[in-house]
């Protein structure tokens, strides 16, 4: 494993401090039943592609670390069954941000779920270790790839990636994050993509064969508004269900509970120069306006 997938990222930590600024009942709205999160979750016939997109500070990572909870915890002691992958891009650890740490990520992640796939693993090392050579992007794609199919004939697969944008190879011709979305969609089809727009990835020797059969594999990502414009213009997905965190008052309603709680968890002495700031902005208001 140290060779195929040398950098050894780790995201827990993102996730366990994005987690922690959650306020209780935060996201609760996400997980009723009959909505759109849990068809996107259960149902054969939903849109594979979950997509939640927003401004900076609009809440998207702590969304999305309360939806990694959800398929870690309660889902999980439901069904037993399903295997959960995830990956966070954060501009302060810029070393983690490139499509290689994802796939470093995702197959770590997926040697865990199934120690069986070692043996695919030692056969890519076997192919290319013994000329010294560093395992090609493609092969390791493919090989995420071939495992998840596996994988996905008898469970479902859960694929979250958080704050895309924040990935520095976004752009790259070919080998970007754009270019992983396309396969990973692709992924989550019943039969392959007959899309011409899709055409031009074969320049990059990614295999984007799709194969037939129930959409067992379904993505969650977070994006903001430019990072997620760019995934629809590059025509990446088709329809995917989409959540806009600025025009849910759903959101707004999470985001006061925050306010409010935390503002009343200060105490009074703090609740008192709240207040004794407040007042002197309000002076120095009155004053100048009195003086215009």
């Amino acid at each position: 494993m140290q060779w195929i997938a040398p950098l050894n990222v780790q995201y827990e930590s993102s996730f366990v401090e994005a987690l922690a600024k959650a306020w209780p009942g935060t996201g609760e709205w996400l997980f009723e039943e009959g909505g759109e999160f849990s068809r996107w979750r259960d149902s054969e016939d939903a849109m594979p592609v979950f997509c939640v997109h927003g401004p900076g500070g609009s809440g998207k990572t702590v969304l999305s670390s309360l939806v990694l909870e959800h398929l870690l915890g309660p889902l999980g002691q439901r069904s037993g069954s399903q295997c959960v992958l995830y990956c966070y891009f954060d501009y302060r650890d810029a070393p983690k941000n490139k499509v290689s740490c994802l796939l470093d990520c995702l197959l770590r992640q997926l040697v865990h779920y199934d120690h069986a796939v070692l043996h695919d693993v030692e056969i890519l090392r076997a192919e290319f270790a013994s000329a010294g050579q560093p395992p090609p992007r493609d092969g390791v794609l493919n090989l995420i790839r071939t495992i998840i199919k596996d994988i996905s004939r008898h469970t479902t697969v859960y694929i979250l990636i958080d704050a895309i944008e924040e990935c520095t190879d976004f752009f790259e011709e070919g080998k970007g994050i754009i270019s992983l979305f396309r396969e990973l969609v692709r992924w989550t089809q019943r039969r392959p993509c007959l899309d011409p727009t899709h055409l031009s990835d074969e320049r990059s020797g990614v295999n984007l064969e799709a194969w037939a059969g129930p959409r067992t594999i379904r993505v969650f990502l977070t994006a903001n508004d430019q990072a997620y414009s760019r995934l629809e213009k590059a025509k990446v997905f088709t329809s995917p269900t989409d959540l806009y965190l600025p025009n849910d008052r759903r959101v707004v309603e999470d985001m006061k509970r925050y306010v409010e709680g935390s503002v009343g968890a200060m105490g009074d002495d703090a609740m008192q120069a709240i207040r004794d700031v407040a007042g002197l902005l309000q002076l120095i208001i009155d004053t100048i306006s009195g003086h215009l």
